[in-house]
């Protein structure tokens, strides 16, 4: 059964602070949000971690480049 908000909820989302406070929540507690999150949002947070980590890493081999 896939996961539904309430509508007071639904109705919030749009919100700046509540997408805000979600993407928050999301990068701390990857594993919760990895439950309750709806497949479109899944796909960010694994994209946003994939490039976040690429960069990352390309930054730290050009910084230790002599």
């Amino acid at each position: 059964m896939p996961y539904t908000l309430p509508r007071s909820l639904r109705d919030a989302i749009h919100q700046p602070e509540v997408i805000v406070g979600r993407t928050a929540a999301a990068c701390v507690h990857p594993v919760a949000a990895w439950r309750v999150l709806p497949m479109s949002w899944r796909v960010l947070v694994l994209t946003v971690y994939t490039v976040s980590s690429y960069v990352a890493v390309l930054g730290a081999l050009v910084a230790l480049n002599p």
